[in-house]
C-alpha cells in the first residue's frame, strides 16, 4: 500500500468518525412547549367581620337588663381561588419519543421524516442518507456545505459545513474533510 493511497484510508476512516459524532449531535432534538394547567392559590384579604357586644345595666327597678349590640370590624381571612397558568416545558421535537433516560430518540426510520414519517429523504451522496426527521434537511458530510452538500469546503477551512479552520504552513493546503495538510510540489519547467 503505498502512502497516497494510505492518506485515503486515514481520511476515510477520519470522516466517518466525524460524521458519527455530528449525527449523535443532531440526533438531541428537544423543543419548548408552553402549557396552561389550573391550581389553586391561597391569598389572604382584609374583610368586614361582624362582632357582637354585649352590654348591661341596671334597670329603674333594680333588675340587671343586658342587649347585645352588633359591630363590624375588620379582619383577616384566607380565600382560595382557582387560577390558570403558562408554563415551558421540555419536549421531544415532532418525529422524536422521549426514553427511559429523558433524552429524544428519532422515531422515523432514518429515510423518511416529517409528520407520521410520511415523506422520504433525498439526500445527495455527500451528505448521510437519513435527514432531520422535522424538516427532511440533509447533514453534510465533513468538507462539504449547502443545501445539497454539493459545495467543497472553500480553502483554508475544513470539517462540517466548513467550520473549521485550517492551520497550514504557506505552501500546504488542507483537507477539507477532516483539515490534515497536504503539501503541494510545484514542478518547475525546464529551460
Amino acid at each position: 500500500m503505498d502512502l497516497r493511497h494510505l492518506l485515503q484510508v486515514l481520511t476515510c476512516v477520519a470522516i466517518m468518525l466525524m460524521w458519527c459524532d455530528a449525527r449523535n449531535h443532531f440526533t438531541d432534538k428537544s423543543c419548548t412547549k408552553t402549557i396552561k394547567f389550573k391550581t389553586n392559590e391561597t391569598y389572604r384579604k382584609l374583610v368586614e367581620c361582624p362582632y357582637y357586644v354585649r352590654k348591661c345595666k341596671k334597670n329603674w327597678f333594680g333588675q340587671r337588663v343586658c342587649t347585645t349590640e352588633r359591630r363590624i370590624g375588620l379582619c383577616l381571612k384566607t380565600f382560595t381561588r382557582s387560577a390558570y397558568k403558562l408554563k415551558e416545558m421540555s419536549v421531544c421535537c415532532p418525529g422524536y419519543t422521549e426514553t427511559a433516560n429523558n433524552n429524544c430518540s428519532r422515531v422515523c426510520d432514518n429515510d423518511k421524516y416529517g409528520f407520521q414519517c410520511q415523506y422520504h429523504c433525498s439526500c445527495p451522496d455527500n451528505a448521510s442518507p437519513s435527514c432531520d426527521v422535522n424538516d427532511g434537511r440533509c447533514t453534510c458530510f465533513p468538507g462539504w456545505k449547502g443545501s445539497g452538500c454539493d459545495i467543497v469546503c472553500p480553502s483554508g477551512t475544513f470539517g462540517l459545513n466548513c467550520k473549521e479552520m485550517c492551520t497550514c504552513a504557506d505552501n500546504e493546503s488542507c483537507n477539507p474533510a477532516d483539515g490534515s495538510c497536504i503539501t503541494v510540489v510545484q514542478r518547475s519547467k525546464a529551460t
